[in-house]
């Protein structure tokens, strides 16, 4: 190895030749320097060449999240890949909007939440993830958002809040969780859980509650109990003068029907109750 120019030397050894350290001595550290070829120096990435990898790593997480890869996605996260990347456009999504329906949400919802998801970022509807998990009737997801501080009133483009949405769908096990902290907390409660003596205790101390709205759109507490087909409370609310002509998504006598609930049907059109 001594008979080999000292160039060659220093080159073979930056090449992982440690057989070589022997021949060059202790002034190695002076060629260094001069080693490597131009070409072989260390090429730093273009802006263009960072975007291209950054977006073909955004473009791999949508999928996985579409498929259910938690594997995949989990390893593109811990790589950088921000769990808040808008899935296009027109929807305006993120990964919590499109991971907290899945059977499996819950370990979606931990992966997302690890990686610092934003549980108030809103899509093109305006909905958050607390929206789409009322929807889906996520009662963990839903308890997990709000404990993390998500926003229970906000609403959507149509006006409708999570709980709007989980009344509308007849997701029951969601509705005490997203009731208001409001003072019709107590009853709205109370008639969700059939309690009639605490219903009729309440309305006897103040009756306008069987005439209040209890959302931006509509609904009533004889929504609710004709939804749930609690009779006895249907027949208190209207006896202190619940509208039965409520209008919400519907009316208390189309959710009768729908609900095949005849006899409350019937006691709603004695009362004048009409499509």
């Amino acid at each position: 190895m001594a008979g080999l120019p000292r160039r060659l030397q220093i080159r073979a050894l930056l090449e992982g030749q440690p057989s070589l350290t022997f021949a060059l001595g202790d002034e190695v550290t002076k060629h260094l320097t001069f080693a490597r070829h131009p070409m072989e120096q260390p090429q730093e990435k273009s802006y263009a060449q960072r975007k291209n990898e950054e977006y073909e790593a955004e473009r791999r997480f949508r999928m996985a999240v579409n498929d259910g890869d938690l594997m995949l996605a989990a390893e593109l996260l811990d790589q950088g890949v921000s769990p808040n990347v808008r899935w296009d456009d027109w929807s305006r999504a993120v990964a919590l909007h499109r991971a907290t329906s899945k059977e499996n949400g819950d370990q979606w919802f931990q992966l997302l939440m690890k990686h610092g998801a934003d549980v108030n970022a809103v899509d093109a509807e305006g909905q958050t993830a607390l929206h789409v998990a009322a929807i889906a009737g996520r009662l963990k997801i839903v308890r997990a958002l709000l404990t993390l501080g998500t926003d229970p009133n906000l609403q959507d483009k149509e006006g409708k809040t999570a709980l709007d949405c989980a009344f509308g769908y007849g997701k029951d096990a969601i509705l005490p969780l997203l009731s208001p902290v409001t003072d019709h907390q107590d009853i709205h409660a109370a008639v969700i859980a059939g309690d009639l003596s605490k219903v009729r205790a309440i309305l006897d101390t103040d009756p306008s509650w069987a005439t209040r709205k209890l959302s931006i759109n509509g609904e009533t507490l004889l929504h609710e109990a004709v939804r749930l087909g609690y009779q006895q409370i249907v027949e208190l609310l209207l006896a202190h003068g619940a509208d039965v002509q409520a209008r919400s998504y519907t009316t208390p006598l189309k959710l009768a029907y729908a609900r095949h609930y005849g006899e409350i049907a019937e006691l709603l059109k004695k009362h004048r109750a009409t499509h």
